[in-house]
């Protein structure tokens, strides 16, 4: 089958089907509705993934586009008098907004728009993008509106580096639709992405930005050091250490797990062993000594005191209280 180097979807609000109709009708697929949630999936010659659409009674939309296209394909969204929250959390696209040029969306940066727009998929990538859609007549836009005076800053294009917003994400995945209360789950995860991203540019419209310098490709190194940590917690990691094995500076290793993480890169490892040794005392039979040893720590006093300061309850009790109770 021929196709041309290019494809374009314009998407019309003059068209009495849904958005989701009208790229079906160029890309092919399956459309399956489930409550609020509508799911096109895509396995044919033009594209290979799933464009998901959720409404909710708040007042904003949320889509995930999870998807590789196999020619550059673009997406023209049309005027809908809306604001527009954009994050991409895999690959990059190219994004055009009503008054500006084209920019890169990079991995882990999300943006603010207003009206229309384009997206712009590149030849067989695939590409994660959530487009948060809120309806300016809305009680959830009314409300931002009176936190912030947002509607200059979507129209100005504002946008920042936020890595944290894909564990929104990863956790919205989660969750298997069966019931009107998955999506009252999902929208209070979406409320949650949405706050992070409100108390971000309410923080940098004040000129309060936290100062930050770590560059963003190393953004990523830092969250996977992250998880070979919280993966591998009884290794003797010191900052040094993990500073040569990153090759990033032990300052900038702390900025970026302050940054990503609220915490430094003790408090952070010091966590993940606490909270690994919850688990444990709760499904194993192992010792508190036992525990203690496995997940890094030498000193078994130390250990049950910084337990205590952060759950209110030592080892040997949470131990004695799991025991004899399903206790969490």
């Amino acid at each position: 089958m021929f196709f041309s180097n290019s494809l374009h979807i314009q998407l019309s609000t003059k068209d009495k089907s849904c958005f989701l109709k009208q790229i079906q009708e160029k890309i092919h697929g399956v459309i399956s509705k489930n409550f609020q949630e509508q799911t096109l999936s895509i396995n044919s010659a033009f594209a290979n993934g799933k464009i998901q659409k959720i409404t909710s009674k708040n007042g904003f939309h949320f889509w995930l586009f999870d998807i590789a296209f196999f020619q550059e394909t673009t997406f023209i969204f049309p005027q809908q008098n809306k604001n527009f929250i954009h994050f991409c959390s895999s690959e990059s696209i190219d994004f055009k907004g009503i008054h500006t040029s084209s920019k890169t969306l990079s991995p882990f940066q999300f943006l603010l728009s207003k009206n229309e727009f384009t997206y712009t998929f590149s030849l067989n990538k695939k590409v994660q993008i959530i487009l948060l859609e809120i309806d300016e007549n809305s009680f959830i836009h009314q409300k931002i509106n009176s936190l912030l005076s947002l509607n200059s800053i979507f129209e100005k294009n504002f946008s920042t580096t936020n890595i944290l917003l894909a564990n929104y994400i990863q956790e919205i995945e989660k969750i298997t639709i069966s019931s009107k209360f998955d999506i009252l789950k999902i929208e209070g995860i979406i409320f949650q992405f949405l706050a992070e991203i409100l108390e971000q540019v309410e923080k940098e419209n004040r000129n309060q930005k936290e100062i930050f310098f770590v560059a963003h490709k190393n953004l990523k190194v830092i969250q996977d050091l992250a998880e070979t940590i919280s993966m591998n917690i009884s290794e003797n990691y010191t900052l040094e250490l993990l500073s040569k094995e990153t090759n990033i500076s032990q300052a900038k290793l702390q900025e970026g797990f302050k940054f990503l993480y609220k915490r430094t890169v003790t408090e952070f490892i010091r966590d993940v062993r606490l909270e690994k040794s919850k688990e444990l005392i709760k499904n194993t039979e192992l010792s508190i000594s036992e525990i203690v040893y496995s997940i890094g720590f030498s000193s078994r006093s130390y250990f049950s005191k910084i337990f205590k300061e952060k759950y209110n309850i030592t080892p040997i009790e949470y131990k004695k209280v799991r025991e004899s109770s399903d206790f969490d």
